[in-house]
């Protein structure tokens, strides 16, 4: 029954593993989307902002681009950054106890796995939460175009 519950938590600490993994390459192409976006328009508008300072669409592009960008380096910092993990498995030296039997060495061992398995989760729901509200603020972005071309207009033709 030890064994099977210690297997169990092993188990149920790989996925949280592999859901890291998961958030890491999501977050990865989040962050190549962002990044093009982000740069494109940036060159766009200083192209055209270079020909005529009053380019409402290029005042849209630029502000648009420092947005994505911004959000960019969000998602590297709350995302990609380099943060804490606990394995799935203890280290050898740590599983040899003298005078404990083996029964009571995975006894700890199931502890310490369920406090990995809680800091990993909730690492991966902090992670995952922040990959959600970066991509939510990716669709904001042709709205504060808009608002900036709007702007932009009534500003050179006023």
């Amino acid at each position: 029954m030890i064994r099977g519950a210690h297997a169990s938590g092993i188990e149920n600490n790989n996925f949280h593993l592999a859901n890291a993994d998961a958030l890491r390459s999501e977050s990865n192409t989040t962050l190549t989307v962002l990044l093009a976006a982000g740069l494109g328009s940036l060159a766009y508008a200083a192209d055209k902002l270079s020909i005529d300072k009053a380019n409402a669409v290029a005042w849209g592009a630029g502000v648009v681009s420092m947005y994505l960008l911004l959000a960019a380096a969000v998602l590297v910092r709350q995302c990609l950054s380099a943060r804490d993990i606990w394995p799935s498995h203890n280290e050898p030296k740590a599983l040899v106890h003298e005078g404990f039997t083996w029964t009571q060495v995975l006894e700890g061992d199931i502890e310490n796995l369920e406090k990995y398995i809680t800091f990993n989760r909730e690492r991966n729901k902090l992670v995952g939460g922040w990959l959600n509200n970066i991509r939510y603020a990716a669709f904001l972005s042709p709205l504060i175009w808009f608002v900036v071309w709007v702007m932009a207009r009534a500003l050179t033709e006023g």
